[in-house]
Order: structure tokens, then sequence, then C-alpha cells
């Protein structure tokens, strides 16, 4: 093998021609950065956009959303459904047990929202509805039941 065959051909241009090039790359670089302003423009107005967006959307979707989203993903809730009641549960358990940063107004604002844009199906509704009966009941029950039991052994005394 030669050392003829290593060399490049054509290397050595013109004055002339090596003017040429260095223009034709500078038009390049131009162009490419004006695409890469434009991108970025563009990207830029997107933002705005979306940010536009979700600005527009009602106060309970908002709250929802960055109150929720701390903890864990929105898909979490989205596929869930409850009753009021049911939800109230929820928030509170989340509130309680692990902590989350919820104010008392905001457990009923997001509440009502999810329990509107997520209603449970007829069973789930019927049984979320029959557990909170029962847990109001409750107390009142056990009252009525101590103070009635309370005079049957009174009356028994004398």
């Amino acid at each position: 093998m030669d050392v003829s065959e290593y060399q490049a051909t054509g290397a050595v241009r013109s004055r002339q021609e090596t003017e040429r090039l260095q223009k034709e790359f500078e038009q390049q670089r131009a162009l490419e950065e004006e695409r890469a302003r434009q991108a970025e423009a563009e990207a830029a107005r997107q933002l705005a956009e979306e940010a536009a967006r979700r600005a527009a959307r009602p106060w309970p979707v908002r709250l929802t959303e960055a109150r929720c989203t701390l903890c864990h993903s929105a898909t979490n809730y989205e596929t869930s459904s409850h009753t009021l009641p049911g939800w109230i549960a929820v928030i509170l358990r989340m509130r309680y047990f692990n902590m989350a940063p919820l104010e008392w107004e905001e457990t009923w604002i997001i509440g009502r929202h999810l329990s509107k844009a997520r209603p449970p199906d007829a069973s789930t509704a019927l049984f979320e509805w029959g557990a909170t009966g029962t847990l109001i009941a409750a107390p009142f029950l056990l009252y009525y039941w101590a103070t009635r039991r309370h005079r049957r052994f009174r009356k028994k005394e004398p």
C-alpha cells in the first residue's frame, strides 16, 4: 500500500471555493439557529396555551389535581367511584392516616367534585349509603339502648 492512498483527494481548494463553502456553512448555521428559535418559540407558546387551558378549568378540578397528585397519580382517583360519603371517607383516611395536606373545606370540595365526576354503580351506592346510615345511627341506638336498659333495672329495684 502506498501513502498516497490515504491522502484525501480534492482537499486542496481554491480560495474562491473555500469562501463559497464558508458562506454556505454560515447560511446553514443561520438556518438551523432560526429553526431552533422557532421551535423554542413554538414550545413556549404551547406551554402558555396549556397553562391557560389548565387555569380555565373549574376550581374543584384544579384543587383535586393539585392536592391528590402530590402523593399519587391521577389514575388512582379517576378509576375509582364512590358516593359523597365514600369519597369523604377516602379523603379523611388520606388526611389522617397518610398525612395528606388537606384543609377541612378542601375535603368537602374535593369529595363533592369526585362524587359528581365519578358516580358509583347502584350496588356500591347502596352499600356506602347503608354504611353511612349505620355509622350515623349507631351512637343514637346505643344511647337509646343504654337509657332503656337503665330504666328497666331502675324499675326492678324497689
